[in-house]
């Protein structure tokens, strides 16, 4: 009984020196129907490793020597954070993430177009099938269409610092991941023009990865600039909109002015509070104007179920496609 458990439970004490601990490691890598015994084997021991390597974006050879540090696979990446917050502290959510992206990007039927010309020329092509507004369902379809994979990631590491939004080229093809939790369209499709516009700027050129940790930081950073200016434009028409007032309005009297503001402009009422939020370095203020607007809270529902609609299982395999659904936590619209 002891020899049989040994090889998980060397394992398992391994991998908490990186994040995963032995929930995290059962209910999100490894497949429902894993039982230790398995392990007790080489070809069982390796079918671990595999899964670690294809799902958590570990290092096979560090995984296979006892006696070395597990780390993760080698990848060129760009960390857009804080100063206060170091590089490994979001590499168990990067990597999981990239992971996931490369499931994505299997599964993506339409082949990547590169996104040319100026801002509001997509601006026109995403409003251009009967839209008023860029909003976060007319985005999803603009950037599926084009084949830019948009996922949102729902479970990572319960200790695991994880970021607002990421972008991976996989085999010359853009992915996004989302994963801040907030459900409002608004925070949703600012960080996806976001990182699209890294996509637009060629900021991934000469690298695998960029990870956001949060975007209200790192103001400083010309290319976190270039990639607001981009999201402003493409969400509002104008790049430099800067809104504000002589006063901090309250949530009703914003939201009336986000309203007949979004109208007269075809932007969405959202958009024009995030904004002048951001203005005004009022953020509690701004989930309070978006409930005043009447935004829904359905943004994760909608991201889900475009990817739904859009992976192409057989590409993935059906192993895959099922722990998709479970780590994005698409699966619950299934």
């Amino acid at each position: 009984m002891t020899t049989t458990i040994r090889p998980m439970a060397d394992l398992r004490h391994r991998l908490r020196d990186v994040g995963i601990g032995r929930k995290y490691l059962k209910e999100n890598i490894l497949p429902d129907w894993w039982d230790d015994s398995i392990a007790a084997t080489p070809a069982g021991l390796a079918q671990v490793y595999g899964y670690l390597y294809a799902r958590a974006g570990l290092d096979l050879h560090a995984l296979k020597n006892p006696d070395a540090p597990i780390r993760f696979v080698k990848k060129s990446v760009k960390f857009k954070k804080a100063k206060s917050v170091e590089k490994g502290e979001l590499s168990v959510s990067k990597s999981l993430a990239l992971s996931v992206a490369s499931v994505a990007a299997r599964g993506a039927e339409n082949a990547y177009s590169k996104l040319d010309g100026p801002v509001a020329g997509i601006r026109e092509l995403v409003t251009g099938a009967g839209a008023h507004t860029v909003n976060i369902g007319t985005l999803l379809d603009y950037c599926w269409s084009m084949g830019i994979p948009v996922i949102h990631v729902e479970k990572f590491p319960p200790k695991a610092k994880k970021m607002e939004g990421m972008t991976a080229m996989i085999d010359g093809r853009p992915v996004i991941v989302l994963s801040k939790s907030h459900k409002r369209p608004s925070w949703q499709v600012f960080i996806l023009a976001h990182e699209m516009g890294h996509i637009f700027h060629g900021h991934l050129d000469k690298v695998d990865v960029l990870v956001d940790y949060k975007l209200q930081e790192g103001v400083d950073d010309v290319e976190e600039q270039a990639a607001n200016l981009f999201a402003v434009e493409l969400l509002t028409g104008i790049a430099n909109l800067t809104l504000s007032s002589p006063y901090l309005m309250n949530a009703s009297k914003l939201a009336d002015a986000a309203v007949r503001y979004g109208k007269t402009n075809n932007v969405e009422p959202g958009i024009i509070v995030l904004n002048y939020c951001k203005t005004k370095s009022a953020w509690a203020l701004a989930n309070a104007a978006l409930k005043e607007v009447g935004e829904s809270e359905l943004a994760l529902e909608t991201i889900h179920k475009k990817m739904l609609e859009e992976l192409e299982v057989d590409r993935v395999g059906e192993e895959n496609y099922e722990w998709l659904l479970s780590i994005t936590g698409a699966g619950r619209y299934a």
